[in-house]
């Protein structure tokens, strides 16, 4: 601007050089108007440098002799709604923390290596793990002062196939296959089976933080070197971002002794900034509702593609099971911005400084949960004291192995879970921990490599288990639905041992001279599968069939958590479906009898089984749900609890009859269920089942279920719960008690199992 200025003043001397000498007057005039403009242009040089000398924070930038600026800007990512249970009690929230950045800072390659191990070194004083996921693939075999000088000896961490496909990774080192390499280029890029070796291609030729031509002069030991690239890593993973000058994500959860240090020594650290974001905390209450609560956790390439129209970005942390992914629109918030000036020294290094243009982060809503906290953790106890008791011989002279089992509450008049429960479980935090923690990533992988135990399953509504004798209930309401037996006239005869559908069958617990003519409330109590047999036969596979579907049975509930499944119903069709011997397709009188009492196709989840009973409790079907209302960050509400209810249109006279015949089980029988529930304060109306599962000649498992709903006569609250490979299902009511005591404020009592 300033050689433009004074050309066109040349220019004007020329043209007018005759006029200037002609006329005295014109040159004092001239005269004058460059004198102006000079003082102008001092006077607008001095403005522009004392701009500068402001923007760039006075006396301290001045001594960096900065001299041209630009902007870089790093989203903040938004605190995630709370999760918290019915009343109040919080499950799920958010805590402050540092995260440290990386940004491309004009650095020569040996200055960026120094920059890079000066970090790793300050974290690893600090033991906070960086981004990098170099050393899930390769880094040293061993670790320690003792290997601090000197060589070390490094490992692959995973298969070699795994390996192979690493390094042939296009966006990573972009590595080929002996056969396919015709160049001495190419030839110069061949994947490489020894860690030795291909840790001297990393040092030499790829990352080049050694010069092969210094011979045994080295500016980094081993160590080092490999500190520096667990970070070049890093740089390499994110590419795009560091050649665009986008700040890389670095490490998380930094403590503030980091923060001073690099804010202390600027000029050590290039290129390194810090942020706040908000940390997912889980509080101890998470750990009795893990698969409700469900966990976070990287967002995958799938996941990504999907969600990223709404904003998500590849390193964002989203709901992956529970609550935390059925809800994941509400409780994400909207992120904010953070910018960062970036100003150049005279020797071309970059220094970084927070912006003055930022945007808050908003935080996500508030959801709120139906399960009550005290009788989660009560059917949670209760259920694994039932698991060891019948591991260890607690209840009968035998053990069984009882591996897993899975509890549901349920509100009758709502369809609110109040509690759930499947163990073996896990921990939520560990997916969150195990970034800091390696202990909890251990813990992670064990959870993720059970598939014995599969903790990460929620076996409510995940697993199906086959009903066993509570789906006489079932049987019993199509029944007296279609007329074949009636409140007046529901008697059959059992003999205890008897030909029924071409079969001989045997009373279990009359095997002898049976119950003889009995009703259905006689039959309930004592379970008897000859009545259930003829019932069956005389209601058929059809009208069974039917209004196990109407009750939910097989179908998905429409429940608001991932992964439910649906079920096995028995039916004609299913059967033609499932067999492959032409003969066995047909449907035989003997497939009915079996249905009617919950076995041969029979598999359903433990949330169905408790959504049927209180739906013959109710006479109304009602869609379960675990999220109740949804506040907004302003306090409003964004979303009212969701209640839907079906009409089953079934007689009041049919519940009523059906209820006298389970109340017969709680207050006639002789089990351990009539010793916990016959001079309970409200009364409860129970069925047990004991279903046998998989296995011939007599050699299977069975599963212990129960179901129950109280009070008998305005239903409030359901229960369901089985046990794998486990006993009677007259010995798992203790978990129903202790629930029912603690929802009724009942004090329990310590009942020793006296078998008659």
């Amino acid at each position: 601007m300033f050689k433009y200025i004074v050309q066109r003043i040349r220019q004007r001397k020329q043209k007018k050089h005759h006029k200037e000498s002609a006329n005295p007057a014109y040159k004092i005039f001239f005269n004058r108007t460059a004198l102006v403009l000079a003082f102008f242009l001092i006077a607008l040089t001095a403005i522009l440098i004392r701009t500068g000398f402001v923007l760039l924070g006075g006396t301290h930038a001045a001594t960096v002799n900065l001299t041209s600026g630009s902007e870089t800007e790093i989203i903040l990512t938004a605190p995630r709604g709370d999760i918290v249970a019915a009343d109040g009690t919080v499950i799920a929230t958010n805590k402050e923390s540092n995260v440290l950045w990386l940004v491309q800072s004009d650095l020569s390659a040996p200055q960026l290596n120094q920059v890079l191990l000066d970090i790793s070194n300050l974290l690893a004083e600090h033991e906070i793990n960086s981004e990098s996921t170099l050393d899930q693939y390769f880094g040293p075999t061993e670790t320690g002062p003792a290997s601090e000088q000197g060589d070390i000896s490094f490992a692959f961490k995973q298969s070699p196939e795994k390996i192979l496909r690493w390094q042939q990774n296009k966006d990573l080192f972009n590595m080929i296959l002996p056969e396919k390499a015709k160049t001495k280029r190419e030839q110069q890029r061949i994947v490489i089976e020894d860690p030795g070796q291909f840790f001297e291609w990393l040092l030499y030729d790829y990352f080049k933080i050694e010069d092969r031509e210094s011979g045994s002069s080295r500016l980094f030991s081993d160590r080092e070197a490999y500190q520096i690239m667990q970070l070049r890593y890093l740089i390499l993973e994110n590419n795009w971002l560091w050649s665009q000058r986008k700040p890389i994500r670095l490490a998380s959860n930094v403590n503030e002794d980091v923060l001073r240090t690099i804010e202390g020594q600027n000029q050590r650290y290039f290129g390194v900034l810090s942020t706040k974001e908000w940390q997912r905390v889980y509080t101890s209450y998470a750990s009795t509702l893990p698969h409700v609560l469900g966990y976070i956790g990287r967002i995958s390439e799938s996941q990504y593609d999907s969600l990223r129209g709404q904003g998500y970005k590849t390193s964002d942390l989203i709901g992956q099971a529970g609550v935390e992914a059925s809800a994941e629109r509400y409780l994400k918030g909207k992120d904010g911005l953070q910018t960062f000036n970036k100003w150049s020294g005279e020797n071309g290094e970059a220094y970084y400084y927070p912006g003055a243009y930022g945007v808050e982060p908003q935080s996500g809503n508030k959801v709120f949960l139906t399960l009550q906290p005290d009788l989660q953790k009560v059917a949670r106890d209760a259920l694994q004291k039932n698991m060891e008791d019948l591991r260890n011989g607690v209840l009968t002279k035998d053990q069984y192995a009882a591996p897993s089992g899975a509890v549901v509450v349920f509100n009758v008049k709502t369809g609110a879970i109040l509690a759930m429960v499947s163990l073996p479980d896990y921990n939520p935090d560990d997916f969150i921990m195990q970034l800091y923690d390696i202990g909890a990533a251990v813990r992670v992988r064990e959870y993720l490599q059970d598939n014995t135990g599969k903790p990460l399953l929620n076996k409510a509504i995940s697993e199906n288990y086959t009903p066993g004798s509570v789906f006489k209930i079932v049987t019993s309401i199509a029944g007296l639905e279609t007329g074949t037996i009636t409140t007046a006239s529901n008697n059959f005869t059992c003999l205890g041992y008897e030909e029924i559908a071409k079969i001989w069958w045997r009373c279990l617990t009359r095997p002898t001279y049976g119950h003889g003519s009995i009703p259905l409330t006689e039959a309930i109590r004592y379970s008897c599968n000859l009545y259930f047999f003829k019932l069956g036969i005389a209601t058929g596979i059809d009208n069974i069939s039917a209004w196990a579907q109407k009750l939910g049975y097989g179908e998905l509930s429409g429940i608001d958590l991932p992964g439910e499944v649906p079920g096995i119903r028995p039916s004609r069709e299913l059967k033609r479906l499932l067999r492959s011997d032409a003969g066995d397709k047909q449907w035989f009188p003997a497939d009915t009898a079996q249905t009617a009492i919950g076995q041969f196709d029979h598999s359903y989840t433990v949330l169905q089984m408790a959504r049927g009973i209180a739906g013959i409790a109710s006479g109304k079907l009602m869609t379960p749900h675990v999220i109740g209302d949804i506040i907004a960050p302003d306090g409003s509400l964004l979303r009212a609890e969701q209640i839907h209810a079906q009409e089953l249109d079934i007689d009041p006279s049919n519940i009523e009859l059906i209820t006298k015949g389970m109340l017969l089980v709680t207050h006639a029988g002789s089990g351990y269920t009539h010793q916990l529930f016959h001079d309970f304060p409200v009364k409860v109306a129970a069925k047990t089942g004991t279903a046998e599962v998989g296995g011939k000649n007599r050699n299977f498992k069975i599963n212990s279920v129960f179901t129950c709903f109280a009070p008998a006569d305005d239903p409030e609250i359901a229960i369901a719960h089985v046990i794998r490979d486990a006993s009677y299902g007259d010995l798992s009511a203790e978990i129903s008690y202790r629930i029912l005591c603690e929802y009724f404020g009942v004090e329990p009592k310590d009942i020793v199992y006296n078998p008659k």
